[in-house]
């Protein structure tokens, strides 16, 4: 999801800019990794109750949603190309987390995880089906001035 793809001499001249942007995008994705680790634990210690707190889902899938976003943004500032699908594929990963954080409601812990779970899954999945496709697509730019965030 990460570091197959990118490789941080996409950014050389570039401009100050972009390696900006992707240097301070990786403060928001540790957070949510952070945040998704203290929701998975509260998750585990939840199994025997009947349903997940709601605070426990917020941070869980904020943490996950968080972290998606800005593998999207860092990946976006690397390609340098708003068609490249696993931008898309990222933010669909956020729009489901987001989902169920709003509507996942007595939803148990292993509902919520295995959604979460199966997000993932099926973005790492369609990454790697589309991965010739959109690596041609997403070539990246020489020069910073056909950078448009």
């Amino acid at each position: 999801v990460y570091f197959d793809y990118l490789d941080g001499e996409m950014l050389i001249g570039r401009g100050t800019w972009v390696g900006q942007a992707y240097l301070y995008s990786h403060l928001p994705l540790t957070a949510g990794v952070v945040a998704l680790g203290v929701g998975v634990e509260h998750a585990v210690e939840e199994t025997a109750g009947a349903g997940l707190h709601d605070a426990t889902r917020w941070v869980l899938c904020g943490g996950l949603a968080l972290a998606f976003a800005a593998l999207a943004a860092i990946h976006r500032v690397a390609a340098g190309s708003r068609r490249d699908s696993d931008t898309w594929l990222r933010l669909g990963v956020v729009a489901v987390a987001l989902a169920v954080a709003l509507l996942g409601g007595g939803l148990g812990p292993v509902a919520v995880t295995a959604a979460l779970a199966a997000a993932v899954a099926g973005c790492v999945v369609l990454e790697l089906a589309l991965h010739d496709r959109h690596s041609e697509a997403a070539e990246p730019t020489s020069s910073p001035e056909a950078f448009v965030p």
